[in-house]
């Protein structure tokens, strides 16, 4: 009965404890960039790139890659 009751405690945190945290990115040449670089999701143009990738991204040159909206910046580091 012990064992069934760890077993039911434990199945919501491995269902719901893998987050994948997303990054809206709206600018479609900012995402492009960001997935170009390997630093997105691995799907382009859905406004999202995976938090990990990004979170650690220290620099990143964009000048004349005509964006508009840097949205989603300030996940990064």
């Amino acid at each position: 009965m012990k064992k069934l009751l760890l077993i039911l405690l434990c199945l919501p945190m491995l269902v719901f404890g893998q987050v994948n945290l997303k990054t809206y990115i709206p600018d479609d040449n900012f995402e492009n960039i960001l997935e170009f670089n390997g630093w997105g999701d691995g799907i382009t143009l859905n406004d999202s790139v995976n938090t990990l990738s990004v979170e650690m991204l220290m620099s990143l040159d964009v000048s004349n890659e005509n964006i508009s909206d840097l949205t989603g910046i300030e996940d990064f580091t």
